[in-house]
This record gives C-alpha cells, sequence and structure tokens, in this order.
C-alpha cells in the first residue's frame, strides 16, 4: 500500500509520544481528505497504539516512586525512551536512568541538565556534543569534579573547566590535559582540595618546593609524589616537618634519624612520636622532645609501660 499520505513513513513506523494527540487528529484529517476507505481501515488500529502508548507512559509515570522504574524502562519500547517527557520525569527522580533515553535525547541539552542538576555522574551518559558544551560540563564538574574523566578533549584543556573541577574533587587533575597539570595555579588549586593530586600534577612542579609543601599540609603522604631530589634534601625536610610533622615518616632513614628533623616533627604534631621506636632515643633526647611538645607525655608512658613487661 503507498504511504504518500505519511509524510514520516507507514503508520507502523509512528512515532507515537505523549502530548501528540494533536498529531494523530492532523494524521486522519489528512487520511480521511486523501481517501476516507484508508480511515476505516486504520482509524482503529491507530487509536489502539495511541491508547496502548498513553497506558505505558502512564504505568512509568505512576510508578517513580516505586524504585521500579529502572525495570520498566528496561522493557519500555522506544517510543518511551524517546519521549522527553517522560525522561524528564525519570531522570528527575533517578538520574542514572538517562542511560535509558533514545540516542536523540542524549544529545538533549535541557534533559541533560536535569540529570545533571538532580544527581552526580550523568554527564558519562549524554551525546558527544554535550560533552563539548561547556555550560553542560561545567554544571557537571561543579557538582563532581571527576566527571572531567568524560569531558571532551577540548574542554580537559580549558582552564575555566578544569579549575571547577579540581576545586570540587582534586583529583580530577587526572583527567586535566597535560598542558594543564603543568599550570601552577590548576595544581595549587588541585592539592588545596586533595593533596594526593600532587601526584598527577607535572614532573616539575612535582619538584617545585612551593607547590609539594601546599600538598603536605593537606595530606602527608603526598610527599610520596614529590621528586626524589627534594625528599632527600635535609633543609626541605625541616621545613617539611614544621608543616606537617606525620610526613617525617616518609623520609628516607637518614633524615628521619636527623635528630633536628625529629624536633621540628614532634614540636609542630605530637603523634609523630607514634611513628618513632622510642627505644632508639636517649632518655635525654626523648626529655628533649617532651619539653617541644608536653603533649607526647601520654604515648612515652605508655612505650615505657610495654618496653618494661
Amino acid at each position: 500500500m503507498s504511504t504518500e499520505y505519511f509524510p514520516e513513513g507507514p503508520i507502523t513506523d509512528l512515532n507515537l509520544r505523549a502530548g501528540q494527540e494533536e498529531y494523530y487528529e492532523k494524521q486522519l484529517l489528512s487520511m480521511l481528505h486523501n481517501d476516507p476507505a484508508i480511515l476505516a481501515t486504520y482509524k482503529e488500529d491507530l487509536l489502539e497504539k495511541a491508547s496502548e502508548y498513553n497506558e505505558e507512559r502512564d504505568n512509568i509515570l505512576g510508578n517513580l516512586q516505586s524504585g521500579n522504574s529502572e525495570n520498566l524502562l528496561r522493557a519500555a519500547s522506544e517510543d518511551i525512551h524517546d519521549d522527553k517527557t517522560v525522561m524528564m520525569n525519570v531522570v528527575n527522580r533517578d538520574a542514572s536512568l538517562l542511560r535509558f533515553a533514545s540516542e536523540d535525547l542524549k544529545h538533549d541539552a535541557d534533559l541533560a541538565l536535569e540529570a545533571i542538576k538532580t544527581d552526580n555522574g550523568s554527564l558519562r551518559h549524554v551525546g558527544e556534543d554535550l560533552r563539548n558544551d561547556k555550560e553542560i560540563v561545567i554544571a557537571a564538574v561543579r557538582k563532581r569534579g571527576i566527571d572531567l574523566e568524560y569531558a571532551s578533549g577540548l574542554l580537559r584543556n580549558d582552564k575555566e573547566v578544569v579549575m571547577e573541577a579540581v576545586e570540587q574533587n582534586g583529583m580530577a587533575l587526572s583527567y586535566a590535559s597535560e598542558y594543564l597539570r603543568r599550570d601552577k595555579a590548576v595544581v595549587m588549586k588541585a592539592i588545596r582540595e586533595n593533596g594526593y593530586a600532587l601526584e598527577y600534577a607535572s614532573k616539575g612542579l612535582r619538584n617545585d618546593p612551593e607547590v609539594v609543601l601546599e600538598a603536605i599540609k593537606k595530606d602527608a603522604g603526598s610527599l610520596n609524589s614529590a621528586s626524589r631530589e627534594l625528599c632527600n634534601n635535609r633543609e626541605f625536610a625541616l621545613e617539611v616537618v614544621r608543616q606537617n610533622g606525620l610526613a617525617w615518616s616518609y623520609f628516607s632513614r637518614e633524615l628521619q634519624m636527623d635528630k633536628e628533623i625529629i624536633k621540628e616533627a614532634v614540636k609542630q604534631n605530637a603523634k609523630t612520636i607514634e611513628l618513632m621506636f622510642v627505644g632508639n632515643y636517649d632518655d635525654r633526647f626523648l626529655m628533649e622532645l617532651y619539653t617541644l611538645n608536653p603533649a607526647i607525655a601520654e604515648y612515652l608512658l605508655f612505650a615505657r609501660f610495654h618496653e618494661g613487661n
């Protein structure tokens, strides 16, 4: 049978979406005008499809709070997946269900922003073109910095985007372009949020005393990512433990045995003494440490008690 009356294809291929009652009516009027016999043949079928669709749509929308939306969407027709009204309501409840949207809707900016507003991690489900949309990507990384992973290469090299990402999660630096990992301002913002982000800074910045000191203020363990040249420098080690005494444990054995470094570390943080084997030190030196930071007394008594038993 000819399909000239159906500009969008045969009736069996029509997308019967919610809110298209006017569309159905126009189709019927067009068929009636061209060939009344077609109306008699297909009117009942068309209305039945519309009724089935509306029932399916209402079932999904009515069960949004039941926690069963995923199963319903998994079994739903393609028309449901392509229905913007349905999918907007769905992602408003559970943004992860954006993955069930049709390919066309995965490229819809309104739907993407609704999903991002609702929950984290939605950027990975949107179309490639939207991953290159600066407004959408910034909205995503402000909610979940590591979603920078799903941004386009162009935006992972955009300083404004990356700064937003690392402010929310310093570890997002791992997804920044190599160029921006060499940018001191970007790296400093990242390590202020998470010192361990130092691992992803350029080799040059991992050898920069200012950068490394900023990182260890946040996390002593970030010293593992600093250059060996810095970590073997006694003057730098003294400056580090003045900022974070717990960093003492990350230096070489030689520097750990340096009494000036020990004094500065314990003075800055009494808990540093818990990382040491006090049996390595004589009572005179331990008294010096106590004078610098009396808060170590409880631990010294505890250590001495166990040594005597």
